[in-house]
C-alpha cells in the first residue's frame, strides 16, 4: 500500500476495518451460535461480541502490516514488560481507590446500608469476578490497541492531530458509549439475520438523537 495517502484515507481505512468487523459477526453469530450449543449455552448478543473482538483484532492487525505500522510503540506496548505492568497495576489500583472513595460516603452518610441482598449479590459477584476481570482486561486491551493505539497513533505519525484529537474519540463514543447492549434473542427465535438485529440494538439510540445526550 502507498505511504502518501492522505490521513482521512488512513482515518477511514481503520473505520471500514471496523465496521467490517461488525458486519462480519453480525452474519456469523448465529451460526457460530448453533455450532457451539451442542457443548455450551451463549446468547446470541455475546457470541456476536466476541466474533467482533476477534474480528477487530484481526482486521486491525491486517491493516497495520497494510500500512507498515506494526510495533510496539505505536499500539501503546512501547515500554519494558515490567514497567508496562507495573503501569498498568498501579492505575488498576487507583481505579479502586476512586470507586471506594465515591462509594464510603454513600454509607458514611446513611444514603446507602447494607442489605441482606447486598451479602448475596457480593456472594455471586466473588464467584463471577475471575471471570468479569478475564473480560473487562481483555476487552480495555481490544479497545485501547485499537482506537487510542493503532487508529490515533496511525494518525499522529501522519501529522492529522486534528483527526486523532477529535475524529477518533468521536469513533470511539459512537460504538462504545452511545450502545444501550446488545438486543436479546431467546434461542428458539435464531434466524440467520439475528445477528443484524443485536447490531442494529447497539447503534438504536441514533434512531432518537435527542435521548443521546
Amino acid at each position: 500500500m502507498k505511504q502518501d495517502q492522505s490521513p482521512v484515507f488512513y482515518f477511514s481505512a481503520f473505520v471500514i476495518a471496523l465496521f467490517a468487523a461488525l458486519m462480519v459477526a453480525a452474519l456469523a453469530s448465529p451460526w457460530i451460535q448453533a455450532f457451539i450449543r451442542p457443548v455450551r449455552s451463549a446468547e446470541l448478543h455475546r457470541v456476536f461480541s466476541r466474533l467482533a473482538e476477534i474480528g477487530v483484532l484481526l482486521s486491525t492487525w491486517w491493516l497495520l502490516r497494510r500500512l507498515r505500522l506494526v510495533d510496539r510503540e505505536l499500539l501503546g506496548y512501547g515500554p519494558p514488560v515490567g514497567v508496562f505492568l507495573r503501569r498498568a497495576l498501579a492505575g488498576f489500583a487507583v481505579g479502586l481507590v476512586l470507586m471506594a472513595a465515591c462509594l464510603v460516603p454513600l454509607f458514611l452518610l446513611g444514603l446507602r446500608s447494607p442489605a441482606p441482598q447486598d451479602v448475596q449479590f457480593l456472594q455471586s459477584l466473588l464467584r463471577q469476578l475471575p471471570a468479569a476481570l478475564l473480560t473487562g482486561v481483555t476487552v480495555a486491551l481490544l479497545e485501547e490497541s485499537f482506537f487510542r493505539g493503532a487508529m490515533q497513533g496511525a494518525m499522529t505519525r501522519r501529522g492529522a492531530y486534528g483527526l486523532a484529537l477529535f475524529g477518533v474519540p468521536v469513533i470511539y463514543a459512537m460504538v462504545h458509549f452511545v450502545g444501550r447492549g446488545g438486543a436479546r434473542v431467546p434461542p428458539e427465535a435464531v434466524t440467520w439475520e439475528s445477528g443484524f438485529t443485536v447490531l442494529r440494538s447497539y447503534f438504536s439510540a441514533f434512531e432518537r438523537p435527542a435521548e443521546i445526550w
